[in-house]
């Protein structure tokens, strides 16, 4: 997929981080996030998608942190690895 684009920052593994995607993703048109996520029917606010943990947090992006996250994407696009579902 990356090949499809002339800028782009792709964040694999270690470098993957929660920190990472909210720092680098409103620099970019077009966001593609493949892994995995938690959906949590009794607190959607809190479902959320999975990152490499870091020191500073547990890797988990929040609906309502992305909320608060200053996205200029034209187009956000989600392939989950492996979904979770936590119901009420």
């Amino acid at each position: 997929m990356s090949a499809l684009f002339e800028r782009k920052l792709v964040l694999l593994g270690s470098g993957a981080t929660k920190s990472a995607v909210k720092k680098e993703g409103p620099r970019y048109d077009f966001l593609l996030f493949s892994t995995h996520g938690e959906m949590i029917e009794s607190d959607p606010l809190k479902s959320n998608l999975r990152f490499t943990p870091s020191p500073q947090d547990d890797g988990k992006l929040t609906v309502s942190e992305i909320f608060d996250m200053e996205v200029k994407a034209n187009l956000v696009t989600l392939s989950p690895a492996r979904r979770h579902w936590r119901g009420a």
